[in-house]
């Protein structure tokens, strides 16, 4: 496996601040934080129901994927309860819509967690990274958000 991007994330490691990263509903947060993960995170919350059952936090600016190419995602996660978040890319074509380009539902807890996985895009367009969380599991802690185009090779497990 090789890169073949640079981070295609703006602003993923939250050092100084979390600027551009939000979403909806309105009573939701994304704020600094520098009490978790490594210097400075981002702090999620969804602190009721009120006006949606789920926080759908985005990436500030989009990035384009390309049909058929590999992507590698990496982030740290960090919550003071346990909870599930769906992580992965949304293309802006299906801002309207459930669908995604790839997601895939993390768990969290009070422990650190780094995650990575892999995936292969079923189409071109501009993304924005998205992760979504629902109101009973309300609280995490996100850093070094990465995305990167890499290259795969096929093994054979019989060999």
């Amino acid at each position: 496996m090789s890169e073949l991007t640079g981070n295609l994330v703006v602003n993923g490691t939250f050092d100084t601040n979390v600027d551009g990263w939000g979403g909806w509903p309105t009573n939701a947060t994304a704020t600094h934080n520098t009490n978790y993960l490594d210097n400075g995170c981002l702090r999620a919350n969804l602190p009721n129901n009120s006006v949606y059952d789920t926080y759908s936090l985005r990436s500030p600016d989009d990035f384009p994927i390309q049909n058929g190419s590999w992507y590698r995602m990496r982030f740290s996660l960090h919550s003071n309860d346990h909870g599930f978040v769906l992580a992965g890319l949304k293309g802006l074509s299906q801002f309207m819509g459930p669908e995604e380009v790839y997601e895939r539902m993390i768990p969290f807890s009070d422990e650190r967690r780094e995650i990575e996985f892999y995936f292969q895009s079923g189409l071109s367009d501009q993304a924005v990274v998205q992760f979504v969380n629902n109101w009973t599991e309300p609280l995490y802690y996100l850093d070094n958000v990465e995305v990167h185009r890499v290259t795969v090779e096929d093994l054979d497990p019989n060999e």
